[in-house]
């Protein structure tokens, strides 16, 4: 889903393949829903919990380029990339931008998906 620059969900919740894309399209071609944070905007002051345990802001936790993944290991598009995921962690290309994945679920089974990122 797309959050606005306001803070509210500007968005439905998108959920497969074909949603996500479709919410993309929307998204990047401005067909008239609310847009998302403009590009240059600050990030969120937004805190989460960490896998390693205690709390950090997103902004604290993103120093370069970086992806932000939100993930669901209930999610079946997510188990589908699962394993490209970390093979891609295991073999990140020089200059790649960081990863930083934020979950659902329980912390024992977000740390079971093994991701080596935030």
């Amino acid at each position: 889903m797309l959050v606005g620059d306001d803070g509210t969900i500007a968005t439905w919740l998108a959920a497969g393949s074909d949603w996500i894309e479709s919410l993309f399209e929307e998204a990047l071609g401005g067909l008239g829903r609310a847009p998302g944070l403009p590009v240059g905007s600050e990030l969120p002051a937004v805190e989460l919990a960490r896998v390693a345990g205690g709390l950090a802001s997103v902004a604290a936790l993103v120093d370069r380029p970086t992806v932000l993944l939100f993930w669901n290991p209930g999610c079946g598009y997510c188990r589908a990339m699962h394993d490209d995921l970390l093979a891609w962690e295991a073999s990140t290309p020089d200059g790649a931008p960081a990863l930083l994945v934020v979950s659902a679920g329980e912390l024992d089974e977000v740390r079971a998906e093994g991701f080596r990122s935030e």
